[in-house]
């Protein structure tokens, strides 16, 4: 009975320990010894959360500076792409490029925090984000269901669908924070070369 892959895949690139291979080495054996795949699927996430939160613990101060720096790098960018954009007067029909443009501020953001404290420190920037995020997208749908009137017709429903769908779809940019925080901390976190002299 194989153990799933994508669970060890995920144990290996999401989380920073010393003892990352016995882990997964154990994981294997009590798979092959009977146990779930969903089991497989709850130590892999608790591993990730345990060291997550003893790193941050150990080194606060190193997870909430970089988490600022990574924040305060991400709103320039976005910012400075918002001002820009309207500086050159760019057509709106262009909507897709203006989306586009600040993936390079979310991707740059996770790769600073990466680079600075490690993956512990990424998650918890990740997390502060998605928090960020879900308040955002809340406060938008409650914002927009309040202008809607008492009898709404179905355009007004369907503003309303896109509405939500546009707030909900946003959670992409959080995949593009993780993708620059994953290449960030693995930078940090490889071994030098060793040299034969």
């Amino acid at each position: 009975m194989r153990p799933p892959r994508l669970a060890l895949w995920v144990l290996d690139r999401f989380l920073s320990s010393p003892h990352r291979d016995a882990i997964a080495g154990d994981l294997v054996q009590r798979h092959v010894a009977g146990a779930s795949n969903w089991w497989v699927w709850r130590q892999v996430i608790g591993a990730i959360a345990i060291v997550t939160l003893t790193h941050l613990r150990a080194r606060p101060l190193q997870v909430i500076g970089a988490t600022c720096i990574g924040w305060a790098t991400m709103e320039s960018y976005v910012r400075f792409v918002a001002t820009t954009s309207t500086w050159l007067h760019m057509p709106h029909d262009r909507w897709i490029i203006f989306l586009m443009m600040p993936l390079a501020g979310y991707a740059a953001s996770g790769w600073i925090v990466g680079r600075l404290a490690g993956l512990p420190a990424m998650w918890t920037y990740f997390v502060v984000m998605a928090g960020r995020y879900s308040v955002s997208a809340a406060q938008m749908i409650v914002w927009i269901a309040m202008k809607l009137p008492p009898r709404f017709s179905a355009p007004d429903l369907f503003m309303f669908t896109v509405f939500v769908g546009v707030e909900l779809a946003q959670s992409y940019t959080l995949l593009w924070i993780l993708a620059g925080g994953l290449a960030g901390s693995r930078r940090r976190d490889a071994k030098p070369a060793v040299t034969v002299s």
